[in-house]
């Protein structure tokens, strides 16, 4: 049984918000990318010019200048992207982004911008989306000592031997579809409809999760 604690005395208010900010910004994105803005595209993409564009980005101040110095940056970034909008099964993703050879542009920044662009094929695979799973399938306490042992080095648990790539499966996503669709009947009580955009709604909760457990 799910651990749905993770989703108690969240501001479905604030969560909405979130979502429909991002919405907006994947809006602006595709937008930018059928005009072949390329430079304003992958500057968004990364989340430079908006943190809505890449949190997974926002959250590690040091990835954003180590991407821009691989050589071409913009436009292989804009190349990984039309690869990821022509996708109709997310299986590909993680060799995807292996594929481009990116420098720290990996499964966090780069599972993002898919889903950013294809949200209703691809979701976000970064430390909040992971939380959020192993709090929903094991429980906050277990997900807390999983990403730590992780973070550690150690070889004994789930996250010690997964790397990010390899948590980027269906389990992730089932959790994702489940806490969507438990977001919206927590969220609907407040008269908030969510849209169908599955994978936006539930990174939104996520982020707000892992936020209010953590003290954010």
């Amino acid at each position: 049984m799910p651990d749905k604690s993770v989703l108690n005395s969240l501001d479905w208010n604030e969560v909405e918000s979130h979502f429909r900010n991002r919405v907006k910004v994947s809006g602006e994105l595709l937008r930018l990318h059928d005009d072949r803005k390329i430079s304003a595209f992958a500057e968004l993409a990364i989340g430079s010019t908006d943190n809505a564009g890449n949190y997974s980005a926002a959250e590690h101040p040091i990835l954003r200048p180590r991407i821009g110095e691989n050589l071409n940056w913009r436009g292989r970034v804009y190349d990984l992207t039309t690869k990821f909008r022509a996708l109709t099964s997310a299986n590909d993703v993680p060799d995807l982004i292996t594929n481009a050879k990116l420098n720290y542009l990996q499964i966090g920044v780069g599972s993002e911008i898919s889903c950013m662009v294809k949200p209703d094929v691809c979701w976000v695979c970064n430390v909040r989306t992971i939380w959020l799973h192993l709090a929903w399938t094991k429980g906050p306490g277990k997900a807390e000592e999983e990403l730590r042992l992780y973070r550690e080095g150690a070889s004994d648990v789930q996250m010690a031997y997964m790397r990010w790539a390899d948590v980027y499966h269906p389990l992730l996503r089932d959790t994702l579809i489940e806490v969507a669709a438990e977001g919206k009947t927590h969220a609907q009580p407040q008269g908030i409809t969510a849209s169908d955009n599955v994978f936006l709604w539930a990174d939104a909760i996520a982020s707000y999760a892992y936020g209010r457990y953590h003290g954010e």
